[in-house]
């Protein structure tokens, strides 16, 4: 996984129909890995809880 900033917001706004009450900061890339947790970092340190990748993910425009 990898993070990608981005500096045009108003670009990716209108490319992926986002509402202006969001926020875009980034994009995330993702692919395979050769290791994986079974716990992510962020839950094994109480920082947050693992949520609904349903409820997260968007394909190509805002849901």
């Amino acid at each position: 996984m990898g993070w990608l900033s981005f500096y045009k917001k108003t670009d990716v706004r209108k490319i992926l129909n986002i509402p202006p009450h969001i926020d875009p900061i980034a994009l995330v890339s993702l692919g395979y890995t050769d290791l994986y947790a079974i716990k992510p970092i962020l839950e094994q340190v109480n920082w947050e809880i693992r949520r609904n990748l349903n409820n997260l993910i968007h394909h190509n425009a805002w849901e």
